[in-house]
């Protein structure tokens, strides 16, 4: 639910403004754009790609990412 989020959200962000490394998990595509620095992709159990979360937003290199990026169902 949205206030939950929200409240996560707050500790994950106080928690970096204070120099904490954190590492999320998340297949929610607003979160991780609201939250990422920088961001691992996992498609099929491997990694596809890893870069800063502007450029991987902006310009996703493998196909899963892109399709992902998009709001597409990618298999």
């Amino acid at each position: 639910d949205p206030h939950s989020t929200q409240a996560i959200e707050g500790l994950i962000n106080k928690a970096h403004a204070i120099g904490t490394k954190v590492v999320l998990v998340t297949h929610d595509l607003g979160q991780a754009r609201r939250l990422a620095d920088d961001l691992v992709f996992i498609h099929r159990g491997r990694v596809t790609e890893h870069a800063a979360a502007s450029r991987f937003f902006e310009k996703p290199q493998s196909e899963a990412a892109q399709a992902y990026v998009e709001g597409r169902l990618f298999v």
